[in-house]
C-alpha cells in the first residue's frame, strides 16, 4: 500500500481543499479570458493537427504529460501485488490479465480524494489541479459527473488505511471481469481478502461492520457499471488514428482486453 503514492496521499484534508480551491479560482480566471475551454471535437482537432501539428487546444500537452505519469503510475500499480497475499502464486499471465482487466475499479477508489464533485475539479497522479473541461478531451461530460459522483460515495465511507488497502486488493481480483488460467485460485484470493475485510470492520466498527461491509460492496456493483461506459470509451479511443499514434503504449496497458 505505501508504494502506492498519487499526490493526494501527501496531503490533509484542509491542503487537499486549498489545492482544489486555488485551482478552481485560476480556472475561473482562465475562462474569464479566454471564455469556454471546452476540447474541440475529436476529429476536428485530428484534422487541424495533421495539417498544421499545431495543438490548437492543448491535448497533445495532456497526452504526453500522461505518458510520462504512466511510468511512475505502473510501477507502483504493480508493486502494490506484491503485498497481496498469493497474487505471486497466479501465472504471470494471469498477473497481467488481472491488472489490466482491474485498472479502471482500482484507480477510481485509489484516488477518490483527487476528485471534488462540487466544483468538478481534479487532481492528476503527480498533483496538478485541472476542472473537469480541461483534462479529458476524449470523455463526455455525462461520464466524468458519474466518476465524480462515486468519488463522493467512496469519501462517505472515510476509509482508514488499512480499509483502503484491503478494499484496492479486492478490486484487483474480480474472476468474472475477464478470461483467467486459474479463476478458481483468484477466487480463493479474493475470498480471504474478504473475509480479512470483514474481520478488520467487526474490530474497528463492532455491530455495525456488517452494514459498513455491504455498503463497500455496493460501491464495487456501483463501479461495474461505471466500468462499462469506460469499455465503451476504449472502443471510441482505440479507433482514433492519431491516440494510436502518440500514446500506443499508454492505450495497451490501459485498454487491452
Amino acid at each position: 500500500y505505501r508504494a502506492l503514492k498519487p499526490f493526494e496521499r501527501s496531503l490533509n484534508d484542509q491542503e487537499l481543499e486549498k489545492l482544489f480551491e486555488d485551482g478552481y479560482k485560476k480556472y475561473v480566471e482562465k475562462t474569464k479570458l479566454f471564455g469556454n475551454l471546452e476540447f474541440l471535437p475529436a476529429d476536428e482537432y485530428n484534422e487541424i493537427y495533421e495539417k498544421t501539428q499545431v495543438d490548437v487546444d492543448g491535448r497533445m500537452k495532456l497526452l504526453q504529460d500522461g505518458r510520462r505519469d504512466m511510468v511512475q503510475i505502473v510501477k507502483e500499480y504493480v508493486q502494490f501485488t506484491h503485498g497481496i497475499p498469493n497474487f505471486k502464486t497466479l501465472s504471470p499471465k494471469d498477473q497481467s490479465t488481472l491488472l489490466k482487466a482491474s485498472r479502471f475499479e482500482f484507480f477510481a477508489i485509489l484516488q477518490y480524494r483527487a476528485l471534488d464533485s462540487e466544483r468538478e475539479m481534479m487532481i492528476s497522479y503527480t498533483g496538478q489541479s485541472f476542472h473537469r473541461s480541461e483534462i479529458c478531451p476524449y470523455t463526455p461530460v455525462e461520464v466524468f459527473r458519474g466518476w465524480f459522483e462515486f468519488a463522493r460515495r467512496v469519501k462517505e465511507c472515510d476509509f482508514s488505511q488499512e480499509e483502503h488497502a484491503l478494499v484496492l486488493a479486492i478490486s484487483l481480483t474480480f474472476r468474472d471481469r475477464c478470461s483467467l488460467e486459474e479463476p478458481d485460485k483468484v477466487e480463493e484470493i479474493q475470498t480471504k481478502l474478504i473475509e480479512s475485510l470483514e474481520n478488520l470492520l467487526k474490530e474497528t466498527h463492532g455491530q455495525t461492520g456488517g452494514r459498513r461491509l455491504a455498503k463497500i460492496m455496493d460501491l464495487f456493483v456501483r463501479l461495474r457499471a461505471l466500468g462499462e461506459e469506460y469499455y465503451q470509451l476504449y472502443k471510441t479511443l482505440c479507433k482514433d488514428k492519431l491516440l494510436t499514434k502518440v500514446i500506443p503504449e499508454m492505450l495497451q496497458f490501459l485498454f487491452d482486453e
